[in-house]
């Protein structure tokens, strides 16, 4: 049993051929049930990813814009100023 689950992990014809006793309906069977496996683990990742999404656009409707009138001139100074304290910070550790 051990060599025909090598052998399906594998999935060539020389490892299904090195499995002794290997009849061509065992061999058939085992790899339909290799194959359904690919596709039930690649639906199941599909249907999280779905799932993932769909939540992540619900929690988009959610989500609070930021009120234009904060984005002014000063604004965008004290955060260039914040962005240059943190390049200089960093300078100066890798110096």
């Amino acid at each position: 049993m051990t060599k025909l689950t090598t052998a399906a992990k594998a999935g060539t014809a020389a490892a299904y051929n090195a499995v002794p006793g290997l009849t061509p309906v065992l061999r058939a069977a085992a790899v339909r049930a290799n194959k359904l496996s690919y596709l039930k683990g690649a639906q199941l990742v599909f249907f999280v990813a779905v799932g993932f999404g769909a939540i992540a656009c619900i929690a988009a409707l959610f989500t609070v814009s930021i009120d234009r009138r904060k984005y002014t001139k000063s604004t965008m100074a004290v955060l260039e100023n914040e962005n240059r304290k943190i390049s200089d910070k960093e300078e100066g550790l890798a110096a």
